[in-house]
């Protein structure tokens, strides 16, 4: 059985994403797959998704697990389920000579049998200061990224609630120079655009 489905709303702000695929039979795909990649597929995506894109935000939900064709593959060797994700970005219009902020947020919960299980935080706030001209730009960020875990079934002794806060500089920068210059009987224009772009993140054990 294959099932897909995807539909907008009118306005196309609102979107569906359907997929259902299971088989009765482990040995389905070596019998009538046509090439290596068909008959090599192991997991069998069941997922269902609803998004809406706002005019300064995307926000999206999603459950997905997989069906696994060999069902003698012990639970370790089968993928996390997604039950469910949560994901939100904001997508705030950048101000020249402006503070900006905009901000990705996560939440996932981790299923899978005989396994350490769990949810997942993801937060990367955003800031920067842009100075954009028709001669050049310099574009100073900073973002910090949070990831934590609220887990089970880890051994005795081991961290449930590990986490992570990892900050990042860049300065991204660049200059415009143009001039006119024939090629033949043709008049065009020469641009030469050096650019000098910084990361910086710390290592993080």
């Amino acid at each position: 059985v294959s099932f897909q489905h995807f539909s907008l709303s009118p306005n196309q702000r609102w979107r569906t994403d359907l997929a259902f695929n299971w088989v009765s039979d482990r040995e389905y795909f070596e019998d009538l797959g046509t090439n290596l990649a068909t008959s090599s597929q192991t997991f069998l995506e069941q997922s269902g998704s609803l998004s809406y894109s706002g005019d300064n935000f995307y926000l999206l939900t999603r459950a997905q697990r997989f069906q696994t064709v060999d069902s003698r593959l012990p639970g370790t060797s089968r993928p996390y389920e997604r039950l469910p994700q949560i994901f939100l970005t904001t997508t705030l219009p950048e101000r020249n000579l402006r503070i900006n902020a905009n901000t990705t947020a996560e939440i996932v919960n981790f299923h899978r049998a005989d396994s350490v299980t769990g949810q997942r935080w993801d937060l990367r706030p955003t800031i920067n200061f842009p100075y954009r001209s028709a001669s050049g730009f310099i574009v100073p960020q900073a973002v910090v990224r949070y990831t934590g875990y609220a887990l089970s079934g880890r051994q005795a002794g081991v961290n449930e609630s590990p986490s992570r806060l990892v900050p990042t500089f860049s300065l991204d920068s660049g200059l415009f120079f143009d001039r006119q210059m024939s090629f033949g009987s043709r008049q065009v224009t020469q641009t030469l655009e050096p650019r000098l772009y910084y990361l910086f993140t710390p290592f993080n054990r």
